[in-house]
């Protein structure tokens, strides 16, 4: 940023109403894209990328003023005139270097290298977490946010420039809106004179780094916040806009994202309904990139949108994973997930640089790379944290791989928890370091635990991705080759509605009904369905099921008896004893069959079992038996 503030600059340049009008077409320079209608850049988009450049990061505070503003065009429009004046105040002040530094940048942490976020910001976590999940914002925590009178009135520049706009129309209409908002998102008190405050301090920070803005020329911005036609920006008014991300305003510390950047097909951003988030460590072990690269493929190969961070280690090895299951679905002519990055600075930022080659292979592959910072950004340490609540809000369950005590994968996590996602955490070897974090994750019960490869079919047990179909012999070809290649990969779908399927046939006896049903109970309670754990289970389902036999018999006999004396004092007595007599013969042949169930030996089990395995109703994964979809 230059030293000078020049109001001219903002002022001598077109009307900003006539960007109410803006319908301009952007330049097609990405991969795989056949709908034109995304490089269309209408003044919405382009209001909330300039509302972007005016912030650090998530802020509640401009989400609250979208929500009661017309559109984002009326703010930048009432901020640009503020701008004007306030840039005149300032010159008028005298250009403090420390007044600059503090409204302009108000960033506490500065920017560091690219290289050293790489390292530390996991070691930020513990540090930064508290602070970054309690300030701005407007519902709860404003007293932590504005300090008190005098503490206030002692940042005498920064009073001074918002004394020069109190009582300014621009300002009432943002005050307006402010109110609005609250109002909308369900602030209790949005009359309270501390939230005014708020605003005012933010519209200082905002219209300072609005001087800044490269051009208010709207053929040379939109070239800018595009990056030459390179990357694309969709809106919540954009039909690429993922809906989940509105789950973040209900968490009432953060906002969803004004807007997003991207390169690639901005399709995987809502082509899943259930995408899936793979973090971890970027030091992980090969242990870590093997579970992570493992359920991105599966989850891939079952068509579901595999989300992370595009770092070193295990977010490298779940996009891996996920494109390899892309490259071999291609090879059969079947479709599987993609996958998307999502990155803590400017998309001309990205990094590592030894990712290089994963990022092309993501946007060359129907994925995307995503961010909701402009461009030029440096993804410091604590952007990384505020990036973690988009990676969270996109996924419906999220896995963490492989994690240290202090790795930021355990940010992601309580994002996830706290936007009501499934979390799930792979335990490891308690003398490894590596292990720590998901191992406490599952001590806490913060997570549920990944006990096997076979657990993770259950996340996702049915797959949404259909073969594209030409004529009928291409379909007989891809359904033979889904045969050969991954059939390995279809174990059970769902156990209980597999069990339901299976045990509704006549041709299964009453043990091995039961068996089945242990199989789906061991699954659904999450244990590893062995050759005992099913027994066992199978032992419980008979033992209970005798016992409510024998409760039903002895109240079937005690109101047959009942039923018995009492018609019997009635003329027609043999027509009554006939009539018992036939009640009592119904009600033993019903439940003979399960009373005459007796508990099976450890042999007879075993027998059952493989007799169930040759008639491919289930399956034997290493140690787990796998109910089949007949």
């Amino acid at each position: 940023m230059g030293n000078s503030i020049n109001a001219e600059n903002i002022r001598n340049v077109e009307n900003v109403e006539d960007m109410e009008n803006i319908n301009i077409k952007v330049k097609n320079q990405t991969n795989n894209q056949n709908d034109n209608s995304l490089f269309i850049l209408d003044a919405e988009t382009l209001s909330r990328a300039i509302l972007t450049f005016c912030l650090d990061g998530a802020d509640a505070i401009m989400y609250t003023l979208i929500l009661g503003a017309p559109n984002a065009s009326s703010i930048v429009q009432k901020l640009r005139m503020l701008t004007v004046i306030l840039c005149e105040k300032y010159n008028a002040i005298g250009k403090n270097e420390n007044m600059q530094l503090e409204l302009l940048l108000d960033e506490k942490n500065t920017d560091v290298e690219n290289t050293s976020v790489e390292t530390d910001v996991e070691n930020t976590y513990v540090e930064n977490t508290n602070h970054y999940e309690n300030e701005l914002s407007t519902k709860e925590n404003e007293s932590e946010i504005i300090k008190d009178d005098d503490y206030y009135k002692k940042q005498t520049a920064e009073y001074r420039l918002i004394k020069s706009i109190e009582g300014n129309p621009h300002l009432k209409i943002l005050e307006q809106y402010f109110h609005q908002g609250l109002i909308s998102w369900g602030y209790a008190n949005a009359n309270n004179s501390k939230s005014l405050i708020t605003l005012h301090r933010s519209v200082i920070r905002w219209c300072m780094r609005l001087s800044h803005l490269p051009s208010w020329d709207v053929q040379k911005l939109i070239s800018w916040f595009t990056v030459g036609g390179s990357q694309w920006i969709i809106a919540p008014n954009s039909k690429y806009w993922p809906n989940q991300l509105q789950d973040l305003a209900l968490h009432g510390q953060w906002a969803p994202p004004l807007c997003l950047w991207g390169l690639g097909n901005p399709e995987a951003l809502i082509q899943c309904k259930k995408p899936i988030a793979i973090v971890g460590s970027r030091g992980c072990d090969d242990y870590g990139r093997e579970i992570a690269g493992r359920i991105a493929y599966d989850s891939s190969l079952k068509g579901h949108t595999v989300i992370s961070g595009g770092a070193m280690g295990i977010d490298a090895a779940a996009h891996w994973g996920s494109l390899d299951a892309r490259s071999v679905t291609e090879s059969n002519n079947t479709t599987s997930g993609c996958t998307v990055a999502v990155f803590a600075g400017g998309l001309n930022n990205k990094g590592p640089h030894s990712n290089e080659t994963l990022f092309k292979q993501i946007i060359n592959n129907g994925g995307a790379c995503i961010s909701e910072l402009c461009p030029n950004t440096t993804p410091i340490a604590r952007r990384f944290l505020i990036r973690n609540r988009i990676i969270a809000a996109l996924s419906s369950k999220v896995i963490v791989a492989q994690a240290r005590i202090r790795s930021g994968a355990l940010n992601t996590a309580l994002w996830a928890s706290n936007l009501n996602r499934e979390l799930y955490a792979v335990p490891g070897d308690i003398t490894s370091p590596h292990n720590t974090g998901c191992n406490e994750l599952i001590h806490d019960g913060k997570a549920i635990m990944i006990c096997s490869f076979s657990d993770i079919e259950s996340i996702y047990p049915t797959k949404h991705a259909m073969p594209k179909q030409t004529d009928v012999q291409d379909k007989k070809a891809d359904e033979e080759l889904n045969r050969n290649t991954l059939d390995s990969n279809k174990l059970s779908e769902n156990s209980e509605s597999n069990y339901e399927n299976s045990a509704d046939s006549s041709s299964y006896n009453l043990l091995q009904k039961y068996i089945l049903k242990g199989i789906a109970i061991c699954r659904k309670q999450r244990i590893t369905t062995t050759m005992d754990a099913v027994y066992n289970a199978t032992v419980e389902i008979i033992k209970k099921d005798s016992r409510l036999c024998k409760t039903k018999n002895i109240s079937d006999n005690t109101s047959n008896t009942t039923n018995t004396s009492s018609t019997n004092n009635t003329a027609n007595t043999n027509n009554t004893a006939n009539t018992n007599n036939t009640a009592n013969t119904n009600n033993t042949a019903g439940t003979a069959s399960v009373s005459s169930i007796n508990i099976p030996s450890i042999a007879e089990f075993s027998g059952i079992i493989t007799l169930l395995e040759i008639n491919g109703v289930i399956k034997r994964n290493n140690e787990s038996l796998l109910i089949v979809k007949k």
